[in-house]
């Protein structure tokens, strides 16, 4: 008999400490959202073979997520960044290897594919902020947009974080010059000027041009 109070006594507190764990923050939103400043310049809409764009990154390791005011600590935080391009002037192909990424505060992988690349790239971490700069050499004609995103895969490989909230999911866009159009004008006819796609653009870092 004391055997079985014991064990009761030791499943009741169990279950008591998981409960408090789950809900030790009450306020939580139904998933954080941080949004990360991007610097893609120059803000122009037409580029000629050669030239070239500055790509730049710098954020504090504590961000306040726009859901709910929920603030964390990136300490040292795998961002897994990644630039890529889609061509749209031509239907048939469309996606493209328009661009060398060169960095220089930083540093980036190539993955190739059989008919594009994707571009990983790491910024420096002082144990206070994250800071990227890199150059994007434009080596295609065509009207292109340029993605520039947090990628992580929300079923294999949810990004996860060890702070306030960190049992909802969490999600990091990249945020071009701001948020401005960055040119959407140039794309937005092939959806059929959808502001849900231009949204999307958005939320996607996406800054379109022409390359002559």
């Amino acid at each position: 008999m004391r055997n079985n109070f014991f064990i009761a006594a030791i499943l009741l507190f169990g279950a008591i400490g998981a409960a408090n764990l789950h809900c030790k923050d009450r306020n939580c939103p139904d998933y954080l959202r941080y949004d990360l400043p991007v610097s893609l310049t120059p803000q122009i809409d037409t580029f000629q073979l050669g030239d070239s764009l500055s790509l730049a990154f710098h954020f504090p390791k504590e961000l306040i997520d726009l859901r709910g005011g929920i603030a964390n600590t990136f300490e040292n935080f795998d961002f897994k960044f990644e630039i890529r391009s889609t061509r749209f002037d031509v239907p048939e192909e469309n996606t493209s290897q328009m661009f060398d990424l060169v960095s220089e505060a930083g540093s980036d992988t190539v993955l190739a594919f059989n008919s594009f690349d994707v571009l990983r790239f790491k910024p420096l971490y002082d144990g206070f902020s994250y800071t990227y700069r890199g150059s994007l050499v434009l080596k295609k004609a065509g009207t292109f947009v340029i993605y520039i995103g947090c990628y992580n895969d929300d079923r294999f490989d949810p990004l996860e974080i060890n702070g306030a909230c960190d049992y909802v999911p969490l999600y990091i866009h990249c945020i071009t010059n701001n948020g401005e159009n960055n040119n959407v004008e140039l794309v937005s006819p092939y959806h059929g000027n959808s502001s849900f796609w231009e949204d999307q653009f958005k939320m996607s870092g996406g800054f379109a041009l022409i390359v002559r």
